[in-house]
């Protein structure tokens, strides 16, 4: 597919009414400009032992290093919901430039109008896919108490993960609305876990006619390789889920607190017992790149054990991460211990189990992200270097603990690597094929040309990364587009890339004026809708709108 440049910034006062630029002015934010410095950002939740908040702490106070080497501090700014202000303002800006807006004009800016303006939000997760029945509906249970007893001053999401991911309440305050909300939890299969999916796997007459060490040989090495088939099936939808929480939260401004609600954790980090076996598996890598994208995303991860107290057990194995012996016995309590405690330390939470109150457990996750520090300090090279950094925090404060991400990934998205390629081809093909939900991470208008066969698009320029180099400004997107059928069958599509460059001086005209484009569609008759996803290449955010083709 080929894109065609607009002829000038015309187009969007004939389509659009001249409305843009007004919406624009209102609704985006401080454009990002590419800088050869850097500076790392991290959010950091300060308690005291007993788990109260601390929040008057001073910049003197914390101490920050990067791979055991002391770095300044450059910022430290205290972020609760009495301080969001200026992102109240954002929502009201964004009611008021939909209601302005033309017929026939589509925009995923509606959903920038949904998103929480406060500084903290939360989203429970009920998992299903790694949870049996009975736990489902105790983790329902204990969900609905917590939300009774719960004073809600800050936006509530509620997701459940079955065989997919499912929303099942946007981000509300609404407490009634979120009980509701967790009441349907266990309808409509959305916490349909993977109880009968791989089928029966009984034995055949063939074993039968094998001698009968033989058959309790293969039999074991059968029942191995059935049970890690399942495994790898829900390691890899629990990761694909928590990617896509990462890509639906990117734009949600401010820290986000994901409380995983689980009685099992399935992402084996560090393997024990026999690793001759050809059905051994360990997901650390995997692992390592989800937690990267939420760490991206700004979110801290909170998991939650719904089985309750599980006596006999060490807090943390401290398992090293090399070969362990052939006979060394680890437990599923372990594993699952572990992986809480590194997926919590690595984000920023905390790791809830070995507890009996388990709404209590829920209320404390959402109240220790509340509120926070916005933290920022120059890294040791300004220059990328693709490797991952430690970073710790401390306080001089006695009795002040600490919760925060651990490490950050030093990256030039102008220089990918294959990794990083090859999942933004898979983030950009899950934006256009997500019927449920439009990507924010860019705002979008579209509509229809009189001609139907292309779309006309205009991108907002105050959500882009702008790179600026001799007085000059550059913007390069990648823009897609899917046509569908009424029954939501993919029928075509096609990607190309635009780029705008202009100078320095005219950089307000630029902010208020936007990126034009004529997006050229194929339209066979059952056609009904056609998805266009633009993708700032300097930042990897995406964005989606779907215009009709009735």
């Amino acid at each position: 597919m080929s894109l065609a440049r607009c002829s000038g910034f015309l187009i969007a006062g004939v389509v659009f009414g001249g409305s843009l630029a007004g919406a624009q002015t209102q609704a985006g934010g401080v454009p990002t400009f590419k800088v050869n410095s850097s500076l790392v950002l991290v959010d950091v939740v300060a308690t005291d032992h007993s788990g109260a908040g601390v929040t008057d702490l001073k910049q003197e106070e914390l101490r920050v290093t990067e791979d055991g080497k002391e770095r300044p501090i450059k910022s430290l700014k205290l972020e609760t919901a009495t301080n969001s202000e200026a992102r109240r303002r954002v929502a009201e800006s964004v009611k008021a430039t939909l209601a302005k807006l033309p017929a026939g004009v589509s925009t995923n800016l509606r959903e920038i109008g949904a998103v929480p303006t406060e500084v903290a939000s939360t989203v429970l997760l009920l998992d299903g896919l790694n949870t049996p029945l009975d736990s489902r509906l105790n983790v329902r249970r204990e969900m609905v108490k917590a939300l009774q007893q719960l004073d809600v001053n800050q936006p509530i999401a509620i997701y459940a993960l079955g065989n997919s991911l499912t929303v099942l309440q946007e981000f509300t305050t609404d407490a009634g609305v979120l009980r509701a909300a967790a009441q349907k939890a266990s309808t409509k299969g959305a916490l349909q876990g993977m109880d009968s999916e791989l089928g029966d796997h009984g034995s055949s007459g063939i074993m039968e006619a094998l001698a009968p060490g033989i058959v309790s040989a293969r039999m074991s090495e059968f029942e191995s390789a059935t049970g890690t088939m399942e495994q790898d099936v829900r390691v890899q939808r629990t990761l694909d889920a928590f990617d896509s929480i990462a890509r639906r939260l990117a734009s949600v401004p401010g820290r986000k607190n994901l409380i995983w609600l689980s009685s099992t954790f399935p992402l084996d980090l560090y393997p024990g017992g026999d690793f001759s076996g050809p059905w051994v598996r360990h997901y650390a890598d995997t692992l390592q790149a989800t937690l990267v994208n939420l760490e991206n995303a700004r979110i801290a991860v909170y998991p939650v054990n719904a089985n309750g107290l599980e006596v006999g057990f060490n807090v943390r194995s401290n398992r090293p991460m090399g070969r362990v012996g052939a006979g060394v016995f680890v437990s599923q309590v372990q594993e699952s211990q572990d992986t809480m405690n590194l997926v919590a330390e690595e984000t920023g939470g905390r790791a809830y189990y070995n507890r009996n109150d388990l709404n209590r457990a829920i209320a404390s996750a959402i109240a220790d992200g509340s509120s926070y520090y916005a933290l920022a300090f120059t890294p040791a090279k300004a220059e990328v270097d693709g490797r991952v950094h430690r970073v710790k925090v401390t306080s001089s404060r006695k009795g002040v603990v600490l919760h925060y991400r651990e490490a950050y990934l030093s990256f030039d998205q102008n220089v990918p690597s294959k990794q990083r390629i090859q999942y933004m081809k898979q983030e950009m093909s899950n934006a256009l094929t997500d019927k449920g939900h439009l990507a924010t991470g860019v705002i979008v208008y579209a509509k229809l040309n009189r001609d139907g066969k292309s779309v006309d698009v205009v991108v907002d320029s105050n959500f882009l990364t702008i790179a600026s180099a001799e007085n000059k400004m550059r913007v390069q997107l990648q823009v897609a587009t899917a046509v569908f059928d009424g029954k939501d069958k993919a029928l075509n599509s096609g990607a190309d890339v635009v780029g705008t460059e202009f100078e320095a001086g005219k950089l307000n005209a630029f902010l208020q004026a936007g990126v034009h484009f004529k997006a050229p569609i194929e339209r066979p008759a059952e056609a009904k809708r056609v998805r266009v996803a633009v993708r700032d290449l300097a930042s990897d955010r995406i964005g989606t709108v779907d215009v009709g083709l009735n």
